[in-house]
């Protein structure tokens, strides 16, 4: 008997647990099909709009939004301050796009297999402040039958980038307002393969584009391994990470490295930053690490080393 209510009770739990799961990958496969299947309902043109800020001008945008659906799609729309997933801001509240701008249509229907064109209107002030403004007008479909609010809804939606500068890009200046806010990589190291990890901060008024370049060589200059890193777009007053796995090959149970970070930012201009590590292999990472804080112990307290050798030659 109790053999025949455990076996009841595994196959109640299995059926249980199946369901579940069948439950939670399809509701995940719906989301990712309905996420894919966005792109071939609606479309917007232009994608990314860049304009001068001028100030006391009202600049115009005109955007087509795309129905390929075979019936009648709604479409609200929302302005929102443009960000990265990795930015880290100074003042990132809100951008000023948001209050110079002006829809023309902030809810409007498109017919089947038609088009339609929106404006936005950006009313500049004169007393525009220097540096540039960014954002994201967001369109979010809908549809007008009743959604039972007991099964999960997914709404997407795409977006229009918004990129104001405020006249042209003095590279001169950028250069000096362009830093490496942090580079993050172990000082003494047993592995072959680490982790750096930096920022780069724009104190600049207006965006740059940043392509950073990493070398690993020993202090001698040999082993030299060269990586190019993914090229990022970087908003005044941000920073951006980047992160890379850098391997070494030693040829010596120690070995000290350098590291030198070269970051383009355009017109033949970059900056550049370095760091050093030391190796020891597994084996000999305890050893070499007592011998090397005995070096630093000795460095830092030489003055009284030298004195006490001389005490104790002269003594004999």
């Amino acid at each position: 008997m109790k053999l025949k209510n455990l076996l009841l009770s595994l196959i109640i739990f299995s059926i249980f647990f199946s369901s579940y799961y069948v439950t939670r990958v399809s509701a995940q496969n719906i989301e990712q099909n309905d996420n894919q299947r966005i792109k071939y309902l609606l479309n917007v043109t232009p994608a990314i709009v860049s304009f001068e800020i001028i100030p006391g001008k009202t600049e115009s945008i005109d955007l087509t939004v795309e129905n390929f659906l075979d019936q009648p799609m709604g479409i609200r729309t929302s302005l929102e301050p443009f960000t990265y997933p990795d930015q880290r801001a100074d003042y990132l509240k809100g951008s000023l796009l948001l209050k110079w701008a002006n829809i023309s249509q902030n809810e409007f229907i498109i017919d089947p297999k038609s088009k339609k064109e929106i404006t936005i209107s950006l009313k500049i002030p004169s007393n525009a402040p220097l540096g540039g403004q960014y954002g994201v007008l967001f369109l979010t479909p809908f549809y007008s039958q009743t959604v039972n609010s007991d099964i999960p809804t997914v709404l997407s939606k795409i977006g229009v980038l918004l990129i104001g500068t405020y006249g042209k890009t003095d590279f001169e200046k950028l250069e000096k307002n362009v830093s490496v806010s942090s580079f993050e990589l172990p000082i003494i190291t047993d592995k072959k393969i680490i982790e750096a990890t930096f920022r780069i901060h724009n104190s600049y008024y207006n965006h740059f584009t940043g392509k950073p370049f990493i070398s690993t060589s020993s202090v001698l200059g040999k082993d030299k391994k060269d990586y190019e890193l993914e090229e990022k777009n970087i908003l005044p007053k941000t920073d951006r990470l980047w992160q890379q796995n850098l391997e070494i090959d030693p040829k010596f149970p120690v070995g000290f490295y350098k590291i030198d970070l070269k970051i383009s930012i355009g017109e033949g201009n970059q900056i550049t930053k370095d760091a050093y590590f030391i190796y020891f292999s597994g084996s000999s990472y305890l050893k070499y690490s007592l011998i090397l804080v005995l070096l630093l112990i000795l460095f830092i307290y030489r003055k009284r080393v030298k004195k006490a050798v001389k005490i104790l030659l002269t003594s004999r």
